[in-house]
């Protein structure tokens, strides 16, 4: 009796291509996701802003950042405005920095806030602190908002500069 051997056929090889090509798909559905998520977040990094300052004090100013566009801005909050500060004497003169030297860094992911149409950052910026002020002076001051894409953080945040109106004080 001589009986011939069939090979088995197996089931599981069609398993794995169905499972590869279901998975194929589903990536490719994530991915036009994600990828209509960029398109979509990355207006964020566009838009108008707006910067004024005030005198809130003696030799103390008043930040104000303003999204003044119709669209979500995403903005660098954490930003070091004594590094971008303007102020020269009536003579023009520039005084000289006392502060505390922090330097400059660039921005991180916990620094990037979302502003929605009309919102603000506000700071302060002690002057007298910051610079050796002469009694009896007068200064102008203004400062500047300068974000820069120095390192990519996979968010869109605005970049550019902007600068302030100017304000005049006597110490």
């Amino acid at each position: 009796m001589s009986e011939e051997l069939e090979p088995k056929k197996s089931k599981g090889k069609g398993m794995v291509v169905a499972l590869f090509i279901f998975i194929v798909v589903f990536l490719l559905i994530i991915g036009a996701a994600a990828g209509f998520a960029i398109i979509y977040d990355s207006q964020k990094g566009d838009g108008d802003l707006e910067l004024t300052i005030s005198m809130t004090g003696n030799a103390t100013i008043g930040i104000v950042l303003k999204n003044v566009d119709t669209h979500e801005i995403r903005v660098d909050s954490y930003h070091q405005w004594k590094n971008w500060c303007s102020i020269r004497d009536e003579n023009g003169s520039r005084p000289s920095f006392v502060g505390d030297e922090d330097g400059y860094r660039p921005p991180q992911h916990s620094d990037l806030v979302v502003l929605s149409p009309g919102d603000t950052i506000t700071a302060s910026l002690s002057l007298d602190y910051n610079f050796d002020l002469v009694p009896g002076r007068t200064y102008t001051v203004s400062v500047t908002y300068k974000a820069v894409a120095e390192q990519e953080l996979f968010l869109a945040y605005w970049k550019g500069e902007i600068d302030s109106n100017e304000v005049t004080f006597t110490v």
